[in-house]
This record gives structure tokens, C-alpha cells and sequence, in this order.
């Protein structure tokens, strides 16, 4: 059933059917104690960082906790020899 607010309409039912897959996440620490720095975030030893991996258009679920970074970013960060980057179990 529409929902009219002045002249938006929003379809109630659209909404609450909608599915939405999660979107893939990243767990990423670094190999040595003193951290490390890559694109623009700052990644530490004894706390992984949770990152979701979302391009522009995605319509995918991101945890509240979880950054977003897109797929070439991703690459970067697995490619880099000083992070550890494991697929997250959430």
C-alpha cells in the first residue's frame, strides 16, 4: 500500500520486501605490534578491523561497525605484504 507524504510516494510494502544480501567483510590486522597505515586507515596488531567490501550501487547489508571500502581497495589491502586480511564469519 503507497504511503503518500505531500508529493513523495513510498511503497510500505516494497520495503518490507526487499532483500538485501550481506555485503562480503574483511577482517584486517597487521603482521607486526606497532600498526600500520594503509589507505587512509589505520590498522592494528591486537584489534582486526572490520571492513565491508561495497561498490557504489550495492545494495547489501554493512554491519554498523564495519567500514566501507570497494573491491580495488580490497585488492590493495590483501595484496599488501604487512596486513593479514581474512573473510569475516558474520
Amino acid at each position: 500500500m503507497p504511503l503518500s507524504k505531500g508529493k513523495i510516494q513510498v511503497n510500505a510494502d516494497a520495503l518490507k520486501n526487499s532483500s538485501k544480501q550481506d555485503a562480503p567483510l574483511l577482517k584486517v590486522s597487521t603482521k607486526r605490534p606497532a600498526g600500520f597505515w594503509r589507505c587512509a586507515m589505520r590498522f592494528e596488531y591486537s584489534k582486526p578491523r572490520l571492513l565491508a567490501v561495497v561498490d557504489d550501487g550495492d545494495n547489501v547489508n554493512v554491519p554498523a561497525d564495519a567500514a566501507r571500502i570497494t573491491q580495488r581497495t580490497a585488492k590493495r589491502l590483501h595484496d599488501e605484504p604487512n596486513l593479514i586480511c581474512e573473510m569475516a564469519e558474520e
